[in-house]
């Protein structure tokens, strides 16, 4: 007697081995489902902090004794500081948990290093938070990106955004520009460092004037040339500006130059040009400027002025309050260290 052929949807499998592949399908069904179900545990543990922070505040209404701070780096009491920093968030999950619970006096959040964070995280913080004392956030080293960035400058709410941080975001000039049409009219501190804005974003952030209140610029390591350090330093609207950083940009003598011609920046305290190429050509133009008279950090490590820049860099006459000046790796001797003393000889000196 023949036997009967399969049929095409019933594969020639003895019945052991088909018990088996159910078996091991169900497993894996079951599996899955466990995973779907468990939250992950920071997560689990954020939403835990709110929780208990909630029941903290009802004690705290009875009596105003504790203090104490937890995990997070803020009080039990009143969260005006909240630390989420280096996976403390779990990406854009977390950003739900927070915005569950009502943080009134939230001042700063730091949400540095959270790698998992995305574009998507950023517009639910952007448009549902409610924070009226915000003043102070962290994004530095999550990697959102220019659309991020984007995303980020949608935000109408934070009036008073004083302090911005964005360093190694993947930010290139799509976002710098986002950035630079934005109205935080009392943002003071501002740090882009180690990303890709190049020149174009750099002269999107020059065309900036509404950052009357900047105080602190860092661009370091932006992929900068000649081209956006002069577009940088025809900005006529820093006028507070204390602090620039535009190291690893490697701008060149004709970069040096032109920021040197800046007239607005009259309250620029530090000036770190390390890395720069600059040499004694640079260090004649550097010592043309006459408008930073409260200058008292000058960092030009890392480049070639040798014996000769230094005499060209003692030759500025409005530099009269210069307390600190770093010459490492440039080739300084003995007699361009005299010359530094003579010119200033209160100010530290690092060679």
């Amino acid at each position: 007697m023949k036997r009967p052929r399969n049929s095409p949807s019933e594969p020639d499998v003895k019945p052991t081995e088909k018990i088996r592949i159910e078996e091991m399908k169900k497993r894996n069904e079951e599996k899955r489902r466990g995973e779907k179900e468990e939250p992950e545990p920071v997560l689990t543990e954020l939403r835990s902090f709110f929780e208990s922070n909630k029941q903290f505040r009802k004690e705290e209404e009875k009596n105003q004794t504790d203090n104490a701070v937890n995990t997070y780096g803020v009080s039990k009491a009143e969260i005006k500081e909240l630390d989420l920093s280096s996976g403390k968030l779990g990406g854009d999950a977390g950003i739900d948990i927070i915005l569950e619970y009502e943080i009134p006096n939230l001042e700063f959040l730091c949400l540095e290093n959270n790698t998992d964070l995305s574009e998507k995280g950023v517009r639910l913080l952007v448009e549902k938070s409610n924070w009226p004392n915000f003043t102070k956030l962290s994004l530095s080293g999550t990697r959102i990106g220019d659309n991020g960035a984007k995303a980020l400058a949608k935000n109408n709410s934070w009036i008073n955004l004083k302090e911005l941080f964005l360093n190694n975001i993947k930010m290139g000039a799509l976002g710098a520009a986002a950035l630079a049409n934005r109205s935080w009219v009392n943002l003071q501190r501002l740090d882009l460092g180690l990303n890709h804005i190049g020149n174009e974003g750099a002269t999107a952030l020059a065309n900036n004037s509404s950052w009357v209140k900047l105080a602190e610029l860092s661009l370091q390591q932006n992929d900068i040339s000649a081209e956006g350090a002069t577009a940088l330093a025809k900005n006529s609207s820093w006028v507070n500006l204390t602090s620039l950083n535009l190291s690893v940009c490697e701008i060149g003598v004709e970069g040096i130059a032109a920021l040197a011609q800046n007239e607005s920046w009259t309250s620029l305290k530090e000036l770190d040009l390390s890395f720069s190429k600059m040499d004694a050509k640079g260090a004649a133009a550097l010592a043309q400027n006459k408008s930073w008279v409260n200058l008292t950090k000058l960092d030009l490590s890392y480049n070639d002025l040798g014996d000769k820049g230094v005499v060209e860099l003692v030759k500025n006459t409005s530099w009269v309050k210069m307390a600190f000046i770093n010459l490492r790796v440039n080739g300084v001797g003995l007699d361009g260290v005299k010359k530094i003393r003579k010119k200033w000889p209160d100010s530290q000196l690092h060679l």
